[in-house]
Formats: C-alpha cells, sequence, structure tokens
C-alpha cells in the first residue's frame, strides 16, 4: 500500500507553485492529494505559525516513524526535492495577512510538512523566507534529523510533546543562530502559564 500524502494550501497561494509541485511525479510513489482552502479568513483570523500557508500530510499506512523508516528512498528525496520548490516559490510571493484585529501584517511565510505514523507524528515547520542554497540546506538537515536517533530522543522529554496531544508527536523549529533543528518546548509553555496563573490568584484574587 501506498503512503498517502495531502497537499493543503491557501487560495492565494498561486496554482502554478502547486503544478510544479505536482510535476515531480510523487503521483507515483505516493497517493497524492491536492486541497485548495478557499474559506481564507478562519485562517486569518489566527496568528502564529500554526495556521501554514501550506500544509502537507504525509500518512504511513505501514511504517513507523524511526531512523531510516520515513519513506521509501524513491519518494523520499522526491519529497525533498518539492519542498525546496515550494519554500523558494512561496518566498519569492508578496503575502498580506489579516490577523484578529483587522490588520494586514507582514506574517512569517510557512510549511507545515506533518509526518503521520502509526503510534507518533512529527510536524516540520519551514519558516521565514530563503533563496535555494538556505532551503536545500535547511530542508536536507531537518530529514537527517528525523532520519537519526535525535528523534528517538527528542519523544523521550515530555517537554517536547504537547499536552493535549492524541498521540505523542514533537514540532521540529530551525534555530537559525544556532543552525540547528529543535523540537519546540511545550513544557516551556506550561511552565509560564502556570507562572503567569499564580502571579495573577497572588495579585487579583485579594
Amino acid at each position: 500500500m501506498k503512503e498517502n500524502l495531502k497537499i493543503i494550501y491557501q487560495n492565494y497561494i498561486p496554482d502554478e507553485l502547486i503544478s510544479d509541485f505536482e510535476q515531480l511525479g510523487l503521483d507515483k510513489q505516493l497517493d497524492v492529494e491536492i486541497v485548495k482552502e478557499k474559506e481564507e479568513q478562519k485562517y486569518y483570523n489566527f496568528t502564529g505559525p500554526e495556521i501554514a500557508d501550506i500544509i502537507i500530510y504525509v500518512q504511513q499506512h505501514t511504517t513507523e516513524l524511526i531512523a531510516g523508516g520515513l519513506l521509501v528512498n524513491v519518494a523520499y528525496d522526491l519529497l525533498k526535492g518539492g519542498l525546496k520548490i515550494l519554500w523558494t516559490g512561496l518566498s519569492k510571493l508578496a503575502i498580506k495577512k489579516l490577523h484578529s484585529g483587522g490588520k494586514e501584517t507582514d506574517k512569517p511565510k510557512s510549511i507545515s510538512i506533518r509526518l503521520m505514523g502509526k503510534d507518533k507524528a512529527v510536524e516540520i515547520v519551514l519558516l521565514g523566507d530563503v533563496n535555494e542554497d538556505q532551503a536545500e540546506t535547511i530542508i536536507d538537515e531537518s530529514f537527517k534529523y528525523i532520519s537519526s536517533e535525535k528523534l528517538d530522543e527528542a519523544f523521550k522529554n515530555p517537554d517536547n510533546i504537547p499536552e493535549k496531544s492524541e498521540k505523542p508527536r514533537i514540532r521540529l523549529i530551525y534555530n537559525k543562530e544556532k543552525q540547528i533543528w529543535e523540537p519546540e518546548n511545550f513544557g516551556d509553555y506550561r511552565r509560564k502559564m502556570e507562572a503567569f496563573q499564580k502571579w495573577a490568584e497572588q495579585n487579583f484574587n485579594k
């Protein structure tokens, strides 16, 4: 059985960019579904990288998210090449978005790759503008990370797992200063929120 690949892209993304991705021939290796999201306003009312300009789901039926077991080699290489096309193409677009206050903002462009395994999931976030060389290096490093022991180690740290996840998942963010991929620290967010709530209770419930 082939793996499933689903692409969801916002309606302000040119169809030509998605067509360039299609022409790589991934449909020969994967079952590919492409969806153009027409109700953009519901996305514009959110902020942050959770709502990406392009979201790619890779659903794995027969394999696990383990080192060396992500995808068959051909599809693996094609997917990396396709991501480079999408990210560099997206970087060249002038995109204005609306936040909840109704004002336009230059919100960073983003692509979310969500690798959905049987028992766990990984999200890779490609954020901001890049040139071709930068895109190739960063994407290549992300695939090296998910094919290494670092991935297993990341899952062992509960700080890397969102509290309300249906199954264990980690979210990888590229640290441009250190030039490395890192799991997002949800535990740090939780502790900061708990500290804020404690402070609020002490100062406003008197």
